[in-house]
């Protein structure tokens, strides 16, 4: 506990420096969606003349409202991941535990729980 207390602005400083990076790069991959589907605005621009291009607005406020938090709260991301994949090796293995969720029985007839 002493080296956090004498090393809180080193350990903040990289902490922020850390969630800055991931909050841009949460920022560039949205931006980078709104601009890689060249084709799709073609067709757009080609049938629609006049519909409206809140395609980048709609990306940088869905960038903001998901990358601010992932920036804040980067340590908890790969734990939510690991959780996620533990809690799906636990629903293939035990099936009757969570309720049958990793079941596809869309298709099946014969399934009538």
């Amino acid at each position: 506990m002493a080296f956090v207390m004498t090393h809180w602005r080193a350990i903040l400083l990289i902490y922020a420096i850390i969630g800055g990076l991931i909050f841009l790069g949460v920022l560039l991959f949205f931006a980078w969606a709104a601009y890689t589907d060249d084709e799709a605005e073609y067709f757009e621009n080609y049938y629609y003349p006049n519909h409206n291009k809140d395609r980048i607005l709609i990306s940088a406020s869905l960038g903001l409202f998901i990358g601010v938090p992932c920036g804040l709260l980067w340590p908890f991301i790969p734990l939510l991941l690991f959780g996620v994949w533990i809690f799906t090796i636990v629903t293939e293995k035990f099936p009757r535990l969570m309720g049958h969720l990793a079941d596809d029985t869309e298709g099946s007839d014969d399934n009538d729980e």
